[in-house]
């Protein structure tokens, strides 16, 4: 993970993605706080690419 501006560009799910894949700590964060004010993926083990 990269530091970096959050561009709100990554995925969310559950299929393994390439693992050359590049997310910023931002991007991570808002996604993780987006998860967390809804209900979708309580419960759920997701992977934030």
């Amino acid at each position: 993970m990269n530091q970096g501006t959050k561009a709100e560009e990554y995925r969310l799910g559950f299929n393994a993605y390439n693992a050359l894949s590049k997310i910023t700590f931002a991007d991570c964060a808002h996604a993780m706080l987006h998860m967390l004010s809804e209900d979708t993926w309580v419960g759920k083990a997701l992977i934030v690419q």
